[in-house]
């Protein structure tokens, strides 16, 4: 019997394939600069809440410095003065801060895009080597079946031939021991026929061989020598000379 293998279909994880392509174009359209809607405002420097900041600080510093020039009652230019250097220097420490801040933004979102996309290589080459590795299994299975059902086969051809030569050499047996009985039957036929006949002269003239003697047998025409032929094969005795 012919062995076969057949083996499943190599089964990938439902959720590879969606994952795969949503993990590959988040990963490219960081790195192209496209971010989604939640995403906006990372590694920019001045936006709108960078304004909206600053804005607040200014307020909230020219306040102080109001509040602290009624108590030491300074009042004119120097007031003014007090008040813009102030707010100018919040403004350079949260303007710095938020460079910085925009730098450390795109430096970590180039880190995430870059391995985004590197996972997604390093999982397919993962896919990929685990399918292969599955189906180089399957191809050695079936090359050891097919080898398996080659042996075989050439067993039971010569099988089939020995037991073909066999019977040949059986009915070589059967068929030589037929024909030397057939030949002793023949010689004991033809003896019992010829023995007797010795110098007898056949009716169409001319001498017979010395070792026959009697002219019974071949002077009875062909009908009468087949007749008794038939007689010296089927019972020696019968035939009449």
């Amino acid at each position: 019997m012919a062995v076969k293998v057949n083996l499943p279909e190599f089964a990938t994880d439902k959720y590879y394939q969606p994952s795969q392509d949503l993990s590959f174009g988040m990963g490219s359209d960081i790195l192209k600069g496209k971010l989604p809607e939640w995403m906006e405002g990372l590694g920019e420097t001045g936006s709108k809440q960078f304004k909206d900041m600053l804005a607040m600080v200014n307020r909230d510093t020219a306040t102080a410095v109001n509040e602290n020039l009624v108590r030491r009652n300074i009042k004119g230019g120097v007031g003014l003065s007090s008040i813009a250097k102030a707010t100018a220097d919040a403004g350079t420490k949260l303007s710095w801060a938020d460079y910085t801040k925009a730098s450390g933004e795109k430096q970590d979102l180039l880190k995430t895009g870059l391995t985004t996309t590197a996972g997604v290589t390093s999982a397919g080459l993962t896919h990929s080597g685990q399918k292969n590795q599955y189906e180089m299994g399957g191809a050695q299975l079936r090359l050891s079946a097919d080898k398996f059902n080659a042996e075989q086969q050439r067993k039971d051809d010569e099988a089939a031939q020995a037991k073909k030569n066999s019977k040949n050499a059986l009915w070589g047996k059967i068929i030589s021991a037929g024909i030397g009985a057939a030949g002793t039957i023949l010689s004991g036929g033809l003896s019992n026929m010829f023995g007797s006949a010795k110098g007898v002269t056949p009716s169409g003239g001319g001498a017979l061989p010395s070792d026959l003697s009697t002219s019974k047998v071949w002077n009875q025409g062909d009908s009468g020598f087949q007749s008794q032929w038939n007689k010296g094969w089927n019972d020696p005795s019968a035939i009449t000379v």
